[in-house]
């Protein structure tokens, strides 16, 4: 996991495959990102920056990087997530975000979702709470 410079100071993020061959996830449309961890499924998460600020990303290699906060449901309200450092087995994810303009830290925790097979992940951030659909 990192990231690789692009020469002109802005960096890309990326990965490395178990034979050692450099993949370029990319950003979300914006200008620099660096990849964080990856778990033994193959979720890598870490942060883009889209000119905007930093926002937190999830992507499986072959897939499509995914701003986690598109994932977000509406009880997150007033929350955007702008880094996602470690994801473990189990798909924790811990990061930082602003709840109202307020930095604090955060906590992604999965949870099935309801009539459906795949999983989901419900945020437990400060006092809020916040749903993602899993990657």
């Amino acid at each position: 996991m990192g990231a690789a410079d692009r020469g002109s100071g802005l960096t890309r993020a990326v990965y490395w495959d178990a034979s050692d061959v450099l993949h370029d996830i990319g950003t979300l449309g914006g200008s620099s990102g660096w990849a964080y961890a990856v778990n033994d499924d193959s979720v890598i998460v870490g942060f883009s920056n889209n000119g905007a600020g930093n926002r937190a990303f999830g992507y499986v290699p072959g897939g499509m990087i995914i701003d986690l906060n598109s994932l977000l449901d509406a009880s997150a309200a007033g929350w955007l997530i702008t880094r996602a450092y470690d994801i473990n087995n189990g798909g924790y994810i811990v990061g930082e975000g602003f709840f109202n303009g307020v930095s604090r830290a955060v906590l992604l925790t999965p949870v099935p979702e309801p009539a459906s097979v795949a999983l989901a992940v419900l945020g437990a951030v400060g006092l809020g709470r916040s749903r993602l659909r899993r990657l």
